[in-house]
């Protein structure tokens, strides 16, 4: 009998929350999910278009110059192997250069395309798993989660989050859930390996041991796949670079400080979905749910613990601990606070109340900073004051709701938080700290003196993000003397420090200098070539 009432309230309650938050999909224009949806594309198209122009910092530098070279088994930046360019990220920014040139290099596009696709089919697969589970309405909403919160506007490693990673990781993740230790889940896991390295393999294998689960065991179909990414990439590697270049590329990651990070970032990077995750791990929370619903959610729970561990404790998995445990704390935070909205009693109220402090949060914090920027800088000043009414008119909507027990007015404060913080880091915070802190400006300025087809020659260590940013590919060489062996005819264009151009040696090709820049800093760099015919310039 008791079982009998439980599965009538378990109806009811079910009943009451689609009523109450509007999630019949029925393709209906007025449906308030499919408004949502759409506003969810045209802020994710415009974000993307803003990172596609933003300028990329030393990391993502190293790549854009590696895939200038083309496709290897290791990234070749500035004339050496670099161990820390993996061939999956290099492959797909290759792919991008095939289409633009390799001149075209230093275009922040050839990073960011591949992420931007990356956030998509992570936020498809996952939302698809999710929606199989929980219907169609959580589906949406996680998707929009992963998309629409600080870790998906940015896709840079800044924080310790590779997307791709957490591509591989999260539909690896989904996969074993949903479908046991078959093929699909071993295809991610090598997809991670070769975009990650051995942590993503390593950290993916150590939570199919600890989750326990029927059908989720170490089979064949989940391991050949990574020893077969593992085997054909070493051969490549070893028949093209050196065996010592093979071994510092796998084992790298052990020589990286633990990440004590990890933990935080991730929660920073879901912001504002991650907070929630808290509604999803209590045990009252789930008193409506399915079996199948409480398995989903307890799978991923372990998994946000193994990646928070594991990125945390072990030597060089930071990456992959953040960028999982990123994945796993939007899933979380999202069904948690759909699933807690949905339901009477404290578990209701907790959820409302929770989802209320969050938007008071975000307005205490960037009410006043958005006020100030809109007063001080004119051209913030739309954009400023449309983040401010986001959160003011969002904080109202949670407070009414969470006080009058009006869990859609509480979700839609919600989903203001995260179209502010979106819309805030891609249209203030990101260009405006590449503007003060990116070498952008100063590389292009340096690169328009070069012709397309010509490379820029350095004698010193120099900091990738001005490199890439010439847009013009890049050699290291030892000494000035060794432009005389070059196969290829002058002149030679030569970028050096002005130590380097005032004491010019004289068993070197002789140079004329084309000019002088100076950066924000004082420091100067003075662009060159050897004496000779510019042949770059008669071609048409």
């Amino acid at each position: 009998m008791a079982s009998e009432v439980r599965a009538r309230e378990a109806a009811s309650g079910a009943q009451w929350r689609r009523d109450r938050l509007g999630l019949r999909t029925q393709g209906r224009l007025r449906d308030p999910l499919a408004i949502g949806i759409g506003i969810g594309i045209l802020v994710l198209g415009w974000t993307s278009w803003v990172g596609l122009g933003l300028d990329l910092g030393d990391g993502d530098s190293r790549l854009a110059l590696a895939a200038a070279e083309g496709l290897a088994a290791l990234g070749k930046v500035m004339g050496g192997w670099d161990p820390t360019v993996r061939v999956g990220p290099l492959g797909a920014s290759a792919a991008v250069v095939g289409l633009v040139g390799w001149e075209g290099a230093g275009w922040p596009g050839v990073v960011w395309l591949p992420r931007l696709v990356a956030m998509v089919v992570l936020a498809l697969g996952v939302g698809c798993g999710v929606g199989r589970v929980f219907g169609k309405g959580m589906g949406w909403a996680v998707g929009w989660g992963l998309l629409g919160c600080l870790g998906g506007v940015s896709r840079s490693p800044e924080l310790g989050l590779d997307v791709g990673t957490a591509m591989a990781l999260g539909l690896f993740t989904d996969q074993l859930l949903r479908s046991g230790s078959g093929w699909a889940a071993g295809l991610w896991l090598a997809v991670g390996f070769v975009w990650g390295g051995l942590p993503v393999v390593v950290l993916g294998l150590v939570w199919v041991v600890l989750l326990g689960r029927k059908g989720a065991y170490l089979s064949g179909a989940l391991v050949v796949p990574s020893l077969l990414a593992l085997g054909l990439w070493s051969g490549w590697a070893l028949a093209t670079v050196p065996g010592q270049a093979w071994a510092v590329a796998l084992l790298a990651p052990l020589r990286e400080p633990m990440g004590w990070w990890t933990v935080v970032a991730a929660l920073g990077l879901g912001l504002p979905w991650s907070p929630l995750a808290v509604l999803a791990a209590g045990q009252r929370a789930g008193g409506a749910w399915s079996e199948g619903q409480r398995q989903l959610v307890a799978g991923w729970a372990q998994a946000a613990g193994v990646a928070a561990l594991g990125g945390t404790l072990l030597p060089g998995f930071a990456v992959a601990g953040t960028s999982w445990l990123w994945v796993a704390l939007v899933v979380l935070g999202v069904v948690g606070v759909g699933k807690g909205l949905g339901q009477w009693g404290k578990v209701g109220a907790w959820a409302r109340w929770l989802g209320a402090g969050l938007c008071l949060v975000w307005v205490v914090g960037a009410l006043p900073v958005m006020v100030v920027l809109a007063v001080r800088v004119a051209y913030y000043r739309e954009l400023a004051l449309l983040v401010a009414g986001l959160a003011t008119v969002g904080m109202a909507y949670a407070a009414v709701g969470a006080w009058t027990r009006r869990s859609a007015w509480v979700a839609a404060g919600l989903a203001g938080v995260s179209l502010g913080i979106v819309l805030a880091y891609a249209g203030i915070y990101a260009p405006e700290r590449a503007y003060r802190l990116g070498q952008g400006p100063w590389g292009r300025a340096i690169g328009q003196w070069v012709p397309p087809r010509e490379t820029v020659y350095v004698f010193h260590d120099e900091r990738p993000a001005l490199m890439a940013a010439l847009g013009r590919r890049v050699r290291r060489l030892v000494a000035p003397a060794w432009l005389e062996y070059l196969d290829a005819p002058g002149p030679h264009y030569v970028l050096l420090l002005a130590a380097e151009a005032e004491h010019w040696p004289e068993s070197a090709p002789a140079i004329e200098r084309i000019r002088a820049f100076e950066d924000g800093r004082g420091t100067v760099r003075v662009l060159a070539r050897t004496v000779g015919e510019n042949r770059s310039a008669a071609e048409p």
